[in-house]
């Protein structure tokens, strides 16, 4: 495994090593969406992005074998919306992520500092299996912010794993890096992109539920104005859910 040092705070003892390539060894990716009303859901769009679907997706990955951990694992909690932007010169079609949530602030700091990930800390378990399905959810000091229901799980035909696969295998992902000073003032504001490849295993399709529980900052100082606004996307229907397995590599 090649690596290479980042700087990062504390900068007074020198840089430290992390692998040239990023790799998520075990994924096990959990999500459902609906479809919204997209006047609702360009508020939440940056100027310089183009909405492309009224679909949200809200899902929970566990992550295991990550190599910047040096083996280790944590799990992930994400909100994504499908959007036109430029990506190196071209104009591409991917998935803008406005906010995600882990248990592990390694990861966390690394993926703020470096592409501006909008990442937060919760408390979330390792997903639970159901007869059919899975339950998951996260927490921010003991206050359950959102949960994701997924049943009546099918495994894709080979036909079906093959055109998931075919979808999945590349994708853009774009990002608002937005940082100010302790005064206010803007130190950067723009959107980074960057491209992630998927090797899936297995894939099942099915049906599934996510709520976004009420929260109060007293509750949830870091994300209730979060959930509040997630709240507000009114669900005018529900799609299907997806489980899969596989690897991730940035």
């Amino acid at each position: 495994m090649e690596m290479k040092n980042v700087l990062r705070m504390p900068v007074e003892f020198g840089s430290s090593m992390v692998p040239e390539n990023t790799t998520w060894g075990e994924v096990l990716s959990i999500g459902v969406n609906f479809e919204t009303d997209p006047e609702v859901l360009k508020r939440f769009i940056p100027s310089k992005l183009k909405l492309a679907s009224p679909q949200v997706t809200v899902y929970q990955n566990t992550y295991k074998n990550c190599n910047f951990l040096a083996g280790r694992g944590y799990n992930y909690f994400g909100v994504s919306f499908e959007v036109e932007g430029e990506s190196n010169g071209e104009i591409k079609r991917g998935v803008f992520l406005p906010v995600c949530w882990m248990n592990d602030a390694f990861a966390i700091i690394g993926g703020r500092e470096g592409l501006g990930f909008p990442k937060l800390y919760a408390d979330m378990p390792d997903p639970v299996r159901t007869e059919n399905g899975f339950h998951c959810y996260c927490t921010e000091y003991g206050h359950k912010l959102m949960e994701v229901t997924v049943e009546k799980l099918t495994e894709a035909t080979e036909e079906q794993k093959k055109s998931a696969s075919e979808a999945m295998s590349s994708g853009t992902w774009f990002l608002h890096k937005y940082i100010t000073s302790v005064e206010g003032e803007i130190e950067a504001d723009y959107i980074s992109s960057t491209s992630s490849t998927l090797k899936l295993d297995r894939i099942y399709f099915g049906q599934g539920q996510a709520v976004f529980h009420e929260t109060t900052w007293q509750d949830a100082p870091a994300s209730s104005h979060i959930i509040t606004a997630l709240r507000s996307l009114p669900i005018l229907k529900w799609g299907h859910a997806t489980v899969w397995t596989g690897s991730l590599g940035i």
